[in-house]
């Protein structure tokens, strides 16, 4: 999550100067361990599939901590209407 954490939050007021004719509507970082623990793309799966249900509700119990450990980030950016 790096490079969107740069632009999008860390330079949130360069983004705006740069971008006058965008607005950031949300952005929420979120994600911080399935992915990684199923494996990601590339990877064998580091924890059994019927403790999918576990983590999910490990990760909704961190929530309040996911601009810190979240792994991915959704973002959405709309053009301003004139």
């Amino acid at each position: 999550m790096a490079l969107p954490w740069i632009i999008f939050f860390r330079d949130a007021k360069q983004f705006s100067h740069d971008f006058q004719e965008l607005e950031i509507l949300y952005k929420e970082a979120h994600t911080p361990f399935r992915y990684l623990l199923s494996g990601g793309v590339s990877m064998k799966q580091l924890v059994p599939s019927f403790s999918y249900g576990f983590f999910k509700s490990v990760e909704h119990a961190l929530r309040p901590f996911n601009n810190t450990i979240g792994c991915f980030c959704t973002i959405v950016v709309r053009k301003k209407l004139k």
